[in-house]
């Protein structure tokens, strides 16, 4: 019998960052996996209308982004198989996040441009993108909430031309393109 000693063995510096890769590299692909799932179940759930509580979540959904709910499932698919490729576009939330934002900019390119009622009260215009939404016209409450004001403060022009170059300047941001 050999009671020699035993050492402790450290993993070298090159192991811990390999180890660390493959970490990452393993949580981005239960988001990108996650991500798809969501863009699937939206997917369903924009385009077939359903019953009971289906019914109601895609209404929801339609009051509160109006057409450009049609958006939501292929822009979480492309962050989706952009995450599950490993391609450098920086974390998943932040690119959901971000989409979420791109599609409001949207929707509230519609609203402005569709400009039905936009004189009308806050409040009141707020209801009516609601309900116009629910039967996908218009941009919906988010369309209201961020094209309303934006329209009040710079007018019908002015609106149009901020609001697209916020909208180019997130499309660029989430496609990580220069």
């Amino acid at each position: 019998m050999s009671t020699a000693k035993q050492t402790k063995r450290t993993p070298s510096k090159g192991s811990s960052n390999t180890y660390d890769k493959t970490k990452k590299s393993a949580r981005r692909q239960i988001a990108a996996v996650l991500t798809f799932a969501a863009a699937v179940f939206l997917l369903f759930l924009v385009f077939i209308r359903g019953q009971n509580v289906w019914s109601i979540m895609h209404n929801f959904l339609f009051g509160l982004f109006g057409v450009c709910t049609y958006i939501w499932p292929f822009l979480l698919g492309y962050v989706a198989v952009m995450t599950a490729l490993d391609k450098p576009i920086g974390k998943t939330g932040t690119k959901v996040w971000q989409s979420a934002v791109l599609i409001i900019l949207i929707c509230a390119a519609v609203d402005i441009i569709r400009a039905s009622g936009i004189d009308s009260a806050f409040g009141e215009y707020i209801v009516s993108a609601y309900n116009t939404g629910v039967g996908n016209v218009g941009g919906g409450f988010f369309g209201a909430v961020v094209g309303w004001p934006i329209y009040h403060l710079f007018g019908r022009t002015g609106a149009i031309i901020t609001i697209i170059l916020l909208i180019f300047i997130f499309f660029m941001l989430i496609t990580g393109m220069t």
